[in-house]
């Protein structure tokens, strides 16, 4: 009898054992699902930010482009400005000096 009584003591240990293995792999298996679903909505965060700061980049671009436009439209109009005022002046001379 009591040979019969440690085959059940072992066997209820080792069934003991495997319950607690099994509970440590569930467990271990669980965190590991969450941290994936944490890491995977940290990417996806990331792609959107991404995603949102190429958008920005592009649209300062763009503003970048026009401003540039308009600042040599600008300085072609002064430039012309300056040669119509400096060839005003001239005449203006020329005019003086036959008075």
């Amino acid at each position: 009898q009591n040979d019969t009584q440690r085959q059940l003591y072992g066997g209820q240990n080792a069934r003991l054992l495997q319950d607690g293995i099994l509970n440590s792999h569930h467990c271990k298996h669980r965190e590991t699902e969450i941290a994936l679903k944490k890491m995977n909505s940290e990417i996806s965060h990331s792609q959107e930010k991404e995603k949102n700061l190429l958008h920005k980049n592009h649209m300062f671009q763009e503003e970048i482009a026009m401003l540039r436009m308009e600042r040599d439209t600008v300085k072609n109009l002064k430039q012309e400005n300056e040669k119509k005022y400096l060839k005003d002046i001239e005449i203006a001379k020329e005019k003086n000096d036959n008075l």
